[in-house]
C-alpha cells in the first residue's frame, strides 16, 4: 500500500474530516498510522513542504505538525513559510583550503557535507559574525516544552523529536541551520520553529540568543538565509539579510562550444520528451544520489517541494539524458549518470549541457529559433500540437538556467 493510498485509509477509518469540523483538530498517534498497514509512521509523517501533504489533506484544507513524541495534531492550518527561489544579494567568492583533502566541494552529496565545506571554506564565521564551534547536530527529543498557535489550533509541544543540521555556538550566540540540497519554495515550521524555541529555553540562563537559518546548496551556490522566529509571531525567511557564497572553481560553461559541435542527438528516444521546467531539481537529485547511485522514488519525492507525481517527471528527465534506469520502483544512476554526478561543478554542467543541446529541438531553441509547435523537429517524440506547446515552456526554461549559468562563469 503506498503513501496516498494508506493515508485515504486512515481518514476513512478514525472519520478524521468530521472530527476536525467538530472539535476544530483530530490527534493521531504513530500507532495508529501503522495499524493501516502502509509505509511506516516515520515516512507517513514526514511532510517538509506544502507539496508533501497528502491529497487528502490538502483537498481538505488540512495539515499536520507533531505535539508530542508518537502524536500529531491534525487540523486546519498552514505550518509551511515561503523562501524565494533567486537571491538578490552579490555572490561572495571564497576559496577552499588545499589541506583539506577529506572533503570535496565539487562533489556534495549531502547536507551535513555542504556544512562541512561551508565551515572550513570561513562561510560560517563570516555568515555568523565570530568564530563558532559545532556543538548540535542529528536527532534529540525536546528538553523543553512550549506551546504555539495556528489559525486557532493550539499545539501544546512537549517530548517531540528534533533534528537541527548544525548547531554553531560562538560567544555570543547559538545558531541553528536546517540544509537542503536544492532549492524549496516552502518549508514547515516544525524544522525551525520547534528547534528555535527549544534551545531557546535550554540556553535561556546563559543570555545566549538563538539564531535560526535555512541553508540551501543549490549547485553552486550556498544561501545562508535568517529566518526570524519572535515570540508569538510565525516563522519568516528574512531574504534582505541572506548571504550569498561560490567556491572559486576553475574552467567554465561554454555553449558556444556545445553549437560549434553537430553531433548525433545522445539522449534517449524511448524516453518521453522532458516536461519537468526546473532544472535545478534534476542537479541535486543527481547530487542526492551520487554516493548510492540509486533512490526510491516515493523516498526522493519526499526530499523535495513536489508532488509524489511529479517525481515521475524529473525521472523521466533523467531517463532521457541516459542518467538513470528504473529498477523495481527504484531510480538508479547509470555507468554515465554515477560519472556525471560525481563531476565538479563546471565538468558537469558541460557534460549535461553537451547531452541536452544534442537533440535538435533543444539545440534550435538555444541557436535563437525555437521551433514552433508544427516543425518537423517534434515529430520523433510523439506529442500532438497542442503538448508540443507546453513541452516547448520546458525547453525554454532550461536555455535560461543555463544561460544564466554561463553567464555567472
Amino acid at each position: 500500500m503506498d503513501r496516498e493510498t494508506a493515508w485515504i485509509g486512515i481518514f476513512a477509518e478514525h472519520d478524521i474530516i468530521s472530527k476536525v469540523n467538530d472539535c476544530g483538530h483530530f490527534d493521531i498517534t504513530a500507532s495508529q498510522i501503522n495499524d493501516i498497514g502502509g509505509p511506516d509512521a516515520r515516512v507517513m509523517a514526514k511532510i517538509d513542504s506544502r507539496e508533501n501533504l497528502p491529497s487528502i489533506m490538502s483537498g481538505n484544507g488540512l495539515a499536520m505538525l507533531a505535539i508530542r513524541n508518537g502524536v500529531y495534531r491534525i487540523g486546519r492550518f498552514d505550518p509551511f513559510f515561503a523562501l524565494q527561489e533567486q537571491s538578490q544579494g552579490h555572490v561572495e567568492h571564497v576559496s577552499f583550503p588545499e589541506s583539506i583533502v577529506t572533503l570535496n566541494p565539487a562533489c556534495v552529496t549531502t547536507e551535513s557535507a555542504a556544512l562541512d565545506i561551508a565551515a572550513v571554506s570561513g562561510m560560517l564565521e563570516s555568515v555568523f559574525g565570530e568564530d563558532v564551534e559545532l556543538t548540535i547536530r542529528g536527532r534529540t527529543r525536546t528538553g523543553a516544552d512550549f506551546a504555539f498557535e495556528l489559525n486557532t489550533v493550539s499545539f501544546p509541544v512537549s517530548g517531540v523529536q528534533i533534528e537541527v543540521d548544525g548547531g554553531y555556538e560562538g560567544k555570543t550566540n547559538v545558531n541553528l541551520v536546517e540544509a537542503k540540497i536544492g532549492y524549496r519554495a516552502n518549508i514547515t515550521l516544525r524544522q525551525i520553529l520547534y528547534p528555535q524555541r527549544c534551545w531557546e529555553t535550554l540556553v535561556h540562563a546563559k543570555k545566549k540568543p538563538v539564531r535560526s537559518y535555512v541553508f540551501m546548496y543549490q549547485e553552486p551556490l550556498f544561501r545562508f538565509i535568517p529566518v526570524m522566529c519572535e515570540t508569538d509571531a510565525l516563522p519568516f525567511a528574512d531574504h534582505s539579510k541572506e548571504r550569498l557564497f561560490q567556491i572559486e572553481e576553475p574552467g567554465r560553461l561554454d555553449l558556444a562550444a556545445v553549437l560549434r559541435k553537430n553531433p548525433e542527438p545522445l539522449v534517449d528516444p524511448c524516453a518521453p520528451f522532458p516536461q519537468a521546467n526546473d532544472f535545478g531539481k534534476v542537479l541535486a537529485m543527481l547530487s542526492l544520489m551520487a554516493t548510492s547511485g540509486r533512490s526510491r522514488k516515493a523516498e526522493l519525492s519526499l526530499e523535495f517541494d513536489i508532488t509524489s507525481r511529479q517525481i515521475d517527471y524529473y525521472y523521466a528527465v533523467l531517463r532521457w539524458m541516459r542518467l538513470c534506469t528504473d529498477a523495481h520502483g527504484e531510480i538508479v544512476l547509470t555507468p554515465l549518470g554515477l560519472e556525471v554526478s560525481r563531476m565538479p561543478h563546471m565538468a558537469k554542467m558541460q557534460a549535461l549541457a553537451n547531452i541536452v543541446f544534442s537533440e535538435p529541438v533543444f539545440r534550435e531553441s538555444l541557436r535563437g529559433t525555437a521551433p514552433n509547435a508544427g516543425s518537423k523537429l517534434w515529430n520523433r517524440w510523439g506529442v500532438n500540437e497542442n503538448t508540443r506547446t507546453r513541452r516547448l515552456g520546458t525547453v525554454l526554461s532550461w536555455i535560461d538556467f543555463f544561460t544564466k549559468a554561463a553567464a555567472s562563469t
